[in-house]
């Protein structure tokens, strides 16, 4: 199945054919689509509270969410900063997420045992290695300069791995992990 936003509202529908189905039908905005990686819930940032705070819809039936008939929608998130660009890691058991203007949150896919991974006045870039032990993030400095640096998940100190004057954005892991592109 396949999620995108159109008007912002959530729609999925099956990846060969089909019809897309509107998840959200609401007058707020829906942005920032994210699969757990058993496609059992999608997490998308929604404006509904007033600022962006992170929900996940799943179904309660047995169905996939595009033939689901019932639907359960969930606040992962409640914060008075925006909390956007939900990324779980690819063994589901925590969700990155950017909070303000740069910041990068991890927590349980439920929202609880939030913990700041990065303190940033800027949007980040980022990650996960497919063992969900490091994230790759882009971090620009002072002098608006952005650099690819890679930090362990549990604690530890970050690495610069590109330290030259060009922009780097976007870190994309390979699937074995061995590389970033």
């Amino acid at each position: 199945q396949i999620a995108f936003v159109v008007y912002g509202d959530v729609f999925v529908m099956k990846r060969e054919d089909g019809e897309a189905r509107n998840l959200t039908r609401d007058n707020f905005r829906q942005k920032d689509l994210a699969w757990s990686p058993d496609s059992k819930y999608l997490y998308y940032a929604s404006d509904r509270a007033g600022n962006y705070d992170l929900f996940r819809i799943s179904s309660t039936d047995e169905d996939p969410l595009y033939r689901s008939m019932a639907l359960k929608t969930e606040q992962v998130t409640n914060n008075e900063q925006d909390d956007t660009r939900p990324d779980l890691s690819p063994d589901g058991k925590t969700i990155a997420f950017t909070r303000g203007r740069g910041d990068i949150v991890l927590a349980d896919p439920d929202g609880k045992n939030e913990r700041v991974f990065l303190e940033h006045w800027y949007d980040c870039d980022y990650s996960w290695s497919p063992d969900s032990r490091y994230l790759a993030y882009a971090m620009t400095d002072n002098m608006f300069n952005t650099d690819i640096y890679i930090k362990p998940v549990d604690g530890g100190t970050a690495v610069n791995i590109t330290q030259h004057p060009d922009e780097d954005y976007m870190p994309k892991w390979t699937a074995d992990g061995n590389m970033l592109y």
